[in-house]
């Protein structure tokens, strides 16, 4: 909620793009962040990552983008898992 809340103070049409159910749940929760609070967020450890992520959620939400079935992605993450096994178990 904070990447949210600092993300529709700093970012030009942010806000408008919310959903009705996610602008109720940001007012229930603080409304927009105060040119003082955005300061203090985003001057915490990983908030630009945690911004950048949120925007990322936002994206996978539009409705009928096609995506590669889980497979495609398992493969990776089980190719690069091993490669970092296999990195750690060479370096001892």
């Amino acid at each position: 909620m904070p990447a949210k809340r600092y993300l529709c103070h700093s970012r030009a049409g942010y806000w408008d793009a919310l959903s009705s159910a996610s602008k109720r749940s940001l007012e229930v929760q603080g409304g927009v962040h105060t040119d003082a609070e955005a300061a203090a967020f985003i001057a915490q450890p990983f908030a630009d990552s945690a911004a950048q992520l949120r925007i990322f959620d936002d994206l996978a939400k539009k409705a009928g983008v096609a995506t590669r079935d889980l497979e495609y992605y398992l493969g990776g993450a089980v190719s690069r898992v091993l490669a970092a096994f296999d990195s750690t178990a060479a370096g001892r």
